[in-house]
């Protein structure tokens, strides 16, 4: 269980609890554009489970500080869509929601984390921006980890 917590929302930053499938219970979003992922992941074929900050993984930043990340969510299918595959989805996938413009700034930092994640869990890790989840029928992704 996530022990995420949504801080209340103020003037236009809303955050909340998004509902996802019945028996699944609801998962925090900090933002329109997480809430957006969450319903663009659950309503793919084959969803199983979507969790908020999942784990927090500690590395070696290269300026010489012990440094953390963790997350936006995790999320699990049981048969994963090949539209997903070739984004870089794997079955059980870690995300990380940036909005494009956030995402193109941090090129170098993002790369990190995604070897980060894929060392630590061996696991693949995609960032989504809003290019992604509410394009229009067309999917597309900026970054992704997997070997």
């Amino acid at each position: 269980m996530s022990t995420r917590h949504i801080p209340l929302s103020r003037c236009g930053h809303i955050t909340g609890w998004h509902p996802v499938v019945p028996g699944h219970g609801a998962v925090p979003f900090e933002s329109t554009l997480e809430r957006d992922t969450v319903t663009w992941l659950v309503q793919r074929l084959g969803f199983h489970r979507i969790v908020a900050q999942p784990i927090t993984l500690h590395y070696g930043h290269p300026d010489g500080y012990l440094a953390r990340y963790t997350p936006d969510y995790r999320v699990v299918y049981t048969q994963l869509p090949d539209e997903l595959h070739a984004l870089g989805f794997g079955h059980d996938t870690y995300i990380e929601v940036k909005y494009a413009d956030e995402a193109a700034k941090q090129t170098s930092h993002l790369a990190r984390l995604g070897e980060v994640v894929w060392r630590q869990t061996g696991y693949p890790w995609v960032v989504l921006t809003e290019r992604e989840v509410r394009a229009s029928g067309r999917l597309r992704l900026s970054w992704s980890h997997r070997t």
